[in-house]
């Protein structure tokens, strides 16, 4: 019998075997609990007058949530590059435990419709890339998605207070007034180029102008309709990859979970399937898109969401964009039917597109 070893940094052995996945992560979602006394400031900024909520004092224990993301979270970078840093991925019970402390007031402030059909993704974040390692999209304010009664983003700050500096920013397009954008702002918005400056966005410039910036505050969360230009306001001279000293962030999408008619018969989906784009979704509310830094990846955003794969299927999705009913190996360009299915049974399940009619499997 093999004699037990002392281990002399306990904290790091565990992380070494959690990223070798010899154990697993088990679910911290007891320590995401919600204060019942955090307080609640609601304001509306700008011209739209879009409404912004704070919550001071959020999590009951936030000692333990930050402690939980510098000795066990597992950062990775994003492969799809938009977020400039690394992150974690949050369990989803840790998810729904944020979730369900934010219902009433995004229900009754924000408009947003909540339900038990509720989903969210949950994560750690970490801002890293120094200022020449910014792709052009993360020095612009972005939005995340077009439908403004539909996703709401939120950040809850985990820095210490000596290492609070900034916090969100929200912005007003010069070019166009918009501070928010939505389907049919999309196309006008995107019509106007701006300059790409090599640092992040913070006070205001030619393209953008600063309407409000919520300070970063330990403990303090902060929630927004995803369709509002914003961006983090980042010191960068504070940037570091080590969670302990960084600009540390839970960050969180909430949104109701698409309804996907006859998601039991995903599998069943042939060539001879016809497929059409889910009711709401035109293609003035889709579009293309990539990133600098993943030059083999491209994506389609749409309405609520954002799906990536490989160059190779870029016919494809913007056949998708311009065709409202099709069959699937109608899919042009280089794809195997085998890639076809695989990307129709895939923009089906995400729900761009639903099923007509089975064709010859029906």
């Amino acid at each position: 019998m093999m004699e037990p070893k002392t281990v002399d940094n306990p904290k790091g052995f565990l992380k070494k075997l959690l990223a070798q996945k010899i154990i697993t992560q088990a679910s911290n979602a007891s320590i995401f609990e919600v204060n019942d006394s955090a307080s609640l400031t609601v304001k509306y900024i700008g011209n739209e007058k879009n409404c912004i909520l704070i919550f001071d004092q959020f999590f009951k224990f936030p000692d333990r949530v930050r402690d939980y993301a510098i000795n066990q979270a597992q950062f990775k970078s994003s492969p799809k590059g938009k977020y400039p840093g690394i992150r974690h991925r949050l369990h989803q019970e840790e998810t729904d435990t944020i979730i369900d402390g934010l219902e009433k007031s995004v229900l009754e402030h924000l408009k947003i419709q909540i339900d038990a059909e509720c989903t969210g993704n949950g994560y750690f974040s970490l801002v890293t890339l120094k200022p020449e390692e910014l792709t052009f999209e993360q020095t612009i304010p972005h939005f995340d998605a077009v439908v403004p009664d539909k996703k709401v983003a939120v950040v809850h700050y985990l820095s210490l207070p000596e290492m609070c500096w900034g916090g969100t920013a929200f912005y007003r397009h010069r070019a166009t007034g918009f501070e928010s954008i939505s389907v049919s702002r999309l196309p006008e918005y995107d019509e106007s180029q701006a300059k790409f400056h090599h640092h992040y966005v913070t006070d205001s410039n030619h393209d953008f102008e600063l309407v409000e910036l919520i300070p970063m505050k330990y403990n303090r969360l902060v929630a927004y309709s995803s369709n509002l230009l914003h961006s983090g306001y980042i010191k960068p001279d504070m940037l570091s990859s080590d969670p302990s000293k960084g600009r540390l962030s839970v960050n969180l999408f909430i949104q109701d979970k698409i309804k996907v008619e006859n998601e039991d018969k995903i599998d069943t989906i042939e060539l001879d399937t016809i497929l059409s784009k889910r009711d709401g979704i035109t293609a003035a509310a889709c579009r293309v898109i990539y990133q600098e830094d993943w030059q083999d990846m491209v994506g389609i955003i749409f309405p609520e969401k954002q799906v990536w794969g490989p160059k190779k299927i870029e016919p494809s999705l913007r056949f998708v964009i311009d065709n409202h009913q099709f069959a699937v190996k109608s899919f042009p360009g280089t794809l195997s039917d085998k890639a076809k299915l695989v990307l129709a049974r895939r923009l089906v399940k995400e729900g761009l597109l639903t099923i007509v009619d089975y064709g010859k499997t029906g």
